[in-house]
């Protein structure tokens, strides 16, 4: 009975002064979630292609292509494609135009250009806020907005757990009323029910988010500690990555080519693939892990295949990251766990304002 009063008290001061930010947290992570599949769904002519018999050309002359339809000065520093061959390439550009550029692989036809980082754009400001609060720091320097978010998300656990204690029904009979959100029963009682029992359904989810994003905001302490908590090994992998020969002369995109034939002649099955200055990255699948990759590296002047480093052989904390970044960002089960992932954000914002009301009534109930 002490402890869940205690727990009561210590769920509402945490709460009070930092819920406005817990909500804030929760509604730009939510926002995040689901942009770039809402731009694929509302944008079908840039991400989707008819194949044609004459096949698909070669990446030199794609480049050729689409940079004429380009700003001078364009450049292309990397190419995303899919084994579908209904969908679109992607091009990394960079110069006066800095973007995605989406680009019909039988054609050489500019479909489109989407950068989600574009400066006043709605995803950079809601990334912005997420990590930041919009507070800009040079590196190294101390940011505020960054840490209180660390902080408030590391308090919003402490939250998470005491709602727990308070939520625990003490009998079974119990249960069906604290898992019940009554519609019909005034507003009243809908945000009371939106609270205690929206809560409860989300508790264990809003949990991983929480513990997930503090691998962000504090990776000098929490992050090592979680690292050691799992058993992960920090020591470093040295691959002896092959040199960048050509770093300063003209990208021989005829190499590139050579590679990515090479590789996918060996891959056919893979969900994408990335090709950049003398690498070919080869995605398995986009489910689990979705930052799993084998890297292959090429000689720039000919693209024959250098090195190959399977994902196994990447460090340790490289490897848990991208399982931490997939489970964090929802993308580890495809659009069924990004849809859950937006919906426990989007309640875990709520929660906070639902609590402000209860309390507020409280008081003025008291008076």
């Amino acid at each position: 009975m002490k402890f869940k009063k205690t727990s009561s008290k210590l769920h509402l001061y945490l709460s009070l002064p930092i819920g406005l930010i817990i909500s804030l947290i929760c509604f730009t992570g939510a926002g995040m979630v689901l942009d770039k599949d809402i731009h694929k769904w509302s944008n079908q002519n840039m991400y989707s292609v008819k194949p044609i018999e004459t096949g698909i050309l070669t990446i030199d002359s794609l480049v050729k292509t689409i940079t004429q339809q380009l700003p001078e000065g364009t450049t292309v520093s990397s190419i995303k494609t899919f084994s579908d061959s209904k969908s679109s390439y992607q091009f990394s550009v960079t110069g006066k135009l800095k973007s995605t550029v989406f680009v019909n692989q039988y054609t050489g036809e500019y479909l489109g250009d989407y950068n989600s980082f574009k400066e006043g754009g709605f995803y950079r400001t809601m990334f912005y806020l997420h990590r930041w609060l919009m507070v800009p720091s040079e590196r190294g320097e101390l940011n505020i907005g960054k840490l209180t978010v660390g902080i408030s998300t590391a308090i919003l656990v402490v939250i998470i757990i005491t709602g727990i204690v308070m939520w625990w029904p003490r009998k079974k009979s119990t249960l069906k009323k604290r898992l019940s959100i009554r519609i019909t029963k005034g507003w009243s009682k809908f945000w009371y029910d939106m609270h205690v029992s929206g809560g409860a359904y989300i508790t264990i989810w809003l949990l991983i988010l929480a513990l997930t994003g503090l691998m962000w905001s504090f990776p000098n302490s929490y992050r090592p500690a979680v690292y050691a908590l799992f058993g992960v090994s920090t020591k470093k992998v040295n691959n002896n990555m092959p040199d960048k020969s050509n770093k300063k002369s003209e990208t021989n995109f005829t190499a590139w080519q050579n590679a990515y034939t090479a590789v996918t002649s060996k891959n056919p099955t893979a969900y994408s693939y990335n090709i950049s200055s003398n690498e070919v990255r080869v995605y398995p699948s986009q489910y689990g892990n979705t930052r799993v990759h084998e890297s292959s590296y090429f000689n720039q002047k000919n693209g024959v295949i250098q090195k190959i480093v399977p994902y196994s052989e990447r460090s340790d904390t490289s490897r848990f990251m991208g399982l931490i970044y997939s489970i964090h960002v929802g993308s580890w089960g495809g659009i069924t766990s990004k849809i859950l992932t937006f919906l426990v954000s989007l309640l875990g914002g709520i929660l906070p304002l639902t609590g402000y009301y209860l309390w507020i009534k409280k008081i003025n109930k008291k008076h």
